[in-house]
């Protein structure tokens, strides 16, 4: 197989030292995205995923002759290419060894050009302001200013980094143990398949939302779970009231085993300006002003992701156990074209969040199905 090099140069602001602190944009969409540009010439949107390993681009890149590289397997994550890979920050260079091609695009949008893996910054520290969406990097680790911030350990092992965490499920069931630390998931806390079952969390929370997730790929690709509104989550000396929680019920896959009780993803760490240092594993938090706010859970009993790059609207891929949608035939697959008669296409980023701003409204929602067209009216609700 024939090496390639890639750099990804990210606009940064200029530093003269090793301490002084390298400043991002980003923009987040419950990920945190950094726009990049690839061996020179192409741009691209990367997610960083400390739940990850190494750099995975999306299939599309495949296609492009000037990336000099020729490797696809579509069976989504499993696919190896192994290439030296340097990113150029501001004449400043981080190196990475391993890279696959996967389907980013099918499972997080458009936006989603390819996810880089917590490896690229092994030799910093990382804050993250949520709030005003920037990334700060501190080589050698460390942190600029601990004023205000709590200091937490963290634990690594197969190159996967977690965090010692209390979930309480209910009045009677609280989970402790060690969550992953996983930027690369939008939700709060996502339970294993392993540990539902452990605890039987089915049968004690009060209100559930079931939800099965069909990415389009391939078997692989399909997940089935729930969700409910928990107690709270405790992290050191700081606790989220009411929050949100996922729960896995599959048998097989990466959300299904036991290697660790869940995940710890980016809407409980927005509550937070937040600094993970690498090099010393240790995590920072510090409250923001939206440490109280109380999470959300709106759908309107089907999830979509936005795939205006190719066609006229958004893909729907996943289903909720909601009233709305029981026996009115929605299909994984299915695109939604139009709110209200307005297309989605026209500014999309904006529609869905002025969609979900919308709750309790009534909403036309035109739908495309083959060559066949169908108009619902849905409502968008808070179910938990």
């Amino acid at each position: 197989m024939k090496k390639s090099v890639y750099g990804i140069a990210i606009a940064l602001i200029n530093f003269s030292c090793s301490k002084e602190q390298i400043e991002i944009p980003f923009s987040y969409e419950r990920n945190i995205y950094i726009k990049s540009v690839i061996n020179d010439s192409i741009n691209g949107n990367i997610m960083f995923d400390t739940g990850a390993f190494g750099l995975y681009l999306d299939s599309t890149y495949n296609s492009r002759p000037s990336l000099g590289y020729n490797y696809f397997n579509p069976d989504n994550l499993g696919s190896a290419g192994h290439l030296m890979l340097k990113f150029a920050i501001d004449g400043n260079y981080f190196t990475l060894d391993r890279t696959q091609i996967i389907n980013a695009k099918p499972t997080f949008g458009k936006q989603c050009d390819g996810i880089v893996g917590w490896d690229l910054l092994k030799d910093y520290s990382l804050e993250i302001d949520y709030i005003n969406t920037k990334l700060k990097l501190m080589k050698d680790g460390g942190i600029a200013n601990e004023d205000g911030y709590t200091k937490i350990p963290l634990i690594f092992r197969n190159n996967m980094f977690f965090v010692n965490m209390d979930v309480k499920v209910s009045d009677n069931l609280t989970v402790s143990g060690e969550y992953l630390l996983d930027l690369g998931y939008g939700g709060s806390v996502y339970f294993t398949g392993e540990t539902v079952r452990k605890y039987q969390i089915d049968t004690i929370a009060s209100k559930k939302v079931e939800f099965g997730v069909d990415w389009g790929l391939t078997e692989k690709g399909k997940s089935v779970g729930f969700a409910f509104r928990g107690k709270s989550i405790k992290i050191d000396e700081f606790e989220l009231i009411d929050p949100t929680i996922e729960c896995s019920k599959d048998l097989s896959g990466v959300l299904s085993g036991g290697e660790y009780i869940g995940l710890l993803g980016n809407r409980s760490l927005e509550h937070f300006d937040v600094v993970i240092d690498f090099v010393n594993k240790e995590l920072y938090l510090k409250p923001n002003a939206d440490y109280k706010k109380r999470m959300k859970f709106r759908t309107i009993g089907v999830g979509f992701v936005d795939r205006t790059d190719i066609c006229n609207g958004f893909i729907v891929n996943s289903f909720y156990s909601t009233s709305q949608v029981d026996k009115i035939g929605i299909m994984s697959g299915d695109i939604i074209t139009h709110f209200d008669g307005e297309p989605v296409k026209t500014n999309s980023e904006k529609m869905i969040k002025d969609f979900y701003d919308n709750v309790g409204k009534d909403v036309e929602v035109t739908f495309l199905r083959k060559d066949s067209i169908f108009k619902l009216n849905m409502v968008v609700k808070e179910e938990l």
